[in-house]
């Protein structure tokens, strides 16, 4: 029976450790990160999840609709004023919603016919804003102004479907425009984006 010597073993255990070593260095080579476009072509897509490119396929399709409707432009008092609702997420995943209602909210200030309100609703983005307003009507002696022309709501819902081997899944993402003065929806709009996948024979 053949017996390594004590100096070939020592050097095959220290070949051994510095191969440990470099596992991390040879993996970290071949997973070499990169600038994509946001929402972009070349964006990962995944069927249990909204991806950037959703949220923008949605935002811009809302924008465009919310415009053509002309609300905002013809309105009598200009710029009107906007208070943004969360988005309810109705769906299995956990979501980031104002991912969706900040695109559509800067795409709207931008145009100069709409300001956003930042100091009323369940979450006050402007804490500060909120108290040197409250402040001033005290000292006034009066109940601070709420001056919001329009609301926007809306949810996120999602809906799978499955034959044989395929997966796909349908995000509906639906907003709607509400007078203050009448409390009417005077606009709607619902955007849907499906995905599909296969699959595999094993796992998933």
């Amino acid at each position: 029976m053949k017996h390594l010597s004590p100096v070939s073993g020592s050097v095959s255990w220290k070949a051994f450790a510095v191969m440990v070593l470099m596992l991390p260095l040879l993996s970290s080579c071949g997973s070499r990160a990169r600038y994509v476009q946001s929402g972009g072509a070349e964006s990962l897509v995944s069927l249990g999840q909204v991806n950037m490119r959703d949220f923008d396929t949605a935002a811009n399709q809302m924008v465009q609709s919310l415009l053509a409707r002309g609300i905002f432009q013809n309105a009598a008092r200009k710029p009107v004023v906007l208070a943004v609702n969360p988005v309810m997420n109705d769906t299995s995943i956990m979501l980031d919603t104002e991912q969706l209602t900040d695109q559509i909210r800067v795409a709207l200030n931008q145009t100069g016919d709409v300001e956003t309100i930042t100091t009323l609703g369940g979450y006050v983005e402007d804490p500060i804003a909120r108290e040197q307003r409250e402040q001033a009507a005290f000292r006034r002696g009066v109940a601070p102004e709420s001056r919001v022309d329009y609301s926007l709501s809306g949810a996120i819902r999602e809906l799978a479907a499955r034959s044989g081997r395929d997966r796909e899944r349908t995000y509906t993402f639906k907003l709607s425009l509400t007078d203050s003065r009448t409390g009417r929806a005077v606009w709607e709009d619902m955007v849907r984006v499906s995905k599909q996948a296969t699959k595999p024979g094993i796992g998933w």
